[in-house]
């Protein structure tokens, strides 16, 4: 069994602002726009962001909150907004979040525009109302999201991920076709970078999942159930590989049960 290398789980950003190409194996489905924890990954450090000639320096990346997919959190701060893609040009969702609105996290956080972005639900009975989109996360000790202790019991996520560069996890436990991975990733240098993820069961050799460039911007999509259905020996205990030079966060969630089918 490989070893399991932590993932980098780092957290929100204290701001009022808030914010897809996926590629299964062998086949190229048409981009998604990104909008899952059971597991509780230990945090890596992202890259320190330092002071440029034409700017001040930003707060400590490594200070951004840290929370798992399927954790319910909250707002600090009234006036946060929710976007449709990390970054603070991207689409507004939902304009504006009140101070304690209750959120449910599915994968995070990437860094876009010097901030941590998370992908959450909405999980408050109270307006606004949407289904999901990206907050910003703030810096610690002044955070503009903050866990309120608890996971969600009916969370589709298994496990979420976030890492820059390379990684080994596992076991993930997948034990039927009716899985989903939902990722996004980014090019840390601005240039052009490679995203590939694997998935190994046992000793048996690794399995392409999800190979994609990136280059420009944010993108993200869905390795869909189709994927599992096509490789019914990745079943069970599994291992995820990364092998890329981008920086990413995923998360591997429960499909729904299929529609049901109308009686004629």
């Amino acid at each position: 069994m490989r070893p399991m290398r932590s993932p980098l789980m780092a957290g929100p950003i204290l701001a009022l602002v808030a914010a897809g190409c996926t590629l299964a194996p062998l086949e190229t489905p048409s981009p998604t726009p990104l909008p899952s924890a059971s597991a509780t990954p230990t945090p890596s450090a992202i890259p320190t962001a330092t002071a440029t000639a034409s700017g001040p320096a930003v707060p400590d990346q490594g200070s951004i909150p840290t929370f798992v997919g399927g954790e319910r959190i909250s707002t600090t701060i009234a006036g946060l907004r929710v976007r449709d893609q990390p970054g603070t040009d991207t689409r507004v969702i939902t304009d504006l979040l009140p101070f304690d609105a209750e959120l449910e996290v599915v994968m995070g956080p990437i860094v876009a525009d010097d901030l941590g972005w998370y992908l959450v639900s909405d999980a408050d009975a109270d307006a606004p109302d949407f289904e999901e989109g990206w907050v910003v996360a703030g810096f610690d000790p002044e955070a503009s999201l903050r866990s309120t202790g608890q996971i969600a019991d009916d969370s589709p996520v298994v496990i979420s991920l976030a890492q820059v560069g390379d990684a080994d996890f596992g076991p993930i436990d997948i034990p039927d076709e009716r899985h989903i991975i939902r990722w996004v990733a980014a090019d840390p240098e601005g240039v052009r970078c490679q995203f590939s993820i694997f998935l190994t069961a046992g000793s048996d050799a690794p399995i392409p999942a999800i190979r994609s460039p990136v280059s420009g911007a944010v993108i993200g999509g869905i390795l869909q159930s189709s994927f599992f259905v096509g490789q019914p020996s990745l079943r069970g205990q599994l291992f995820l590989t990364a092998e890329t030079d981008c920086a990413w966060t995923l998360a591997v969630m429960r499909e729904g049960p299929p529609e049901p089918v109308p009686t004629p």
